[in-house]
Parts: C-alpha cells; sequence; structure tokens
C-alpha cells in the first residue's frame, strides 16, 4: 500500500535557506538567470521600439522564461518544506511483487557474498 502526503495549502511560510553548496549554487544560478531575463525584456524592448521588428518577438519570450524561473524557485521551495513521504506495507504477505523483489536482492546479496569470499 502506498501512502502520500498531500500539501493542503500551496502557501509557503517558512524561510528555507540551503544548507547544501550544490543547491546554493542552483538557486543562485536560478536567481541570476530570472533577473537576467527581465534586464534582456527591458534590452530588447529599446530596441524594439527603435525599429528592430524582430526585438518584439524577444519582448515576450524573455518574461516567458523568467516566469520559468520563477515557477522552479516556487516548486523547489514547495518540495522542501513539504516532502512527499512514501510509505509502503512490508509485512503484507499477499504482495507477490515483493516477494519476489526480496528473494532477489537475498540472490544478489549472496552472490556477492560468494564472490567476496576467498
Amino acid at each position: 500500500m502506498v501512502q502520500t502526503n498531500i500539501m493542503v495549502g500551496d502557501e509557503i511560510d517558512e524561510d528555507v535557506k540551503p544548507n547544501d553548496p550544490h543547491e546554493r549554487f542552483w538557486r543562485n544560478f536560478i536567481y541570476f538567470g530570472i533577473i537576467l531575463c527581465f534586464v534582456m525584456t527591458y534590452f530588447q524592448y529599446l530596441r524594439a521600439i527603435h525599429g528592430n521588428q524582430r526585438s518584439w518577438t524577444y519582448v515576450f519570450e524573455w518574461p516567458f522564461l523568467g516566469g520559468i524561473g520563477i515557477w522552479m524557485i516556487w516548486r523547489v521551495r514547495k518540495e522542501m518544506l513539504n516532502p512527499t513521504v512514501f510509505f509502503q506495507d512490508a509485512d503484507n504477505p499477499d504482495d507477490i511483487e515483493l516477494r519476489n523483489w526480496k528473494l532477489h536482492v537475498q540472490a544478489l546479496e549472496a552472490e556477492q557474498r560468494d564472490t567476496q569470499e576467498p
């Protein structure tokens, strides 16, 4: 049986601070990307009003890409605050797949022990 915790609201009240240096790097990278998207929107807007017709496409593209970055930050924060937890009933005798998986793992462990012994 698989159970999941479902988040009731999408509101995030806590301030999440990353502890992992890689996580901090990627978070700052996304923040930089969001800022870059809105700077590029302004730049392309200036080019578009001065006659470059192709820049009008970019005026709408850059905010869309920045919005994807904002969505990524929101999604990561939501998952950090309320990760989905899976529970499995390991003692269910009717679960044939689980029993077969346990037998397979036991066979692999026995094979590994046999190859490690001199």
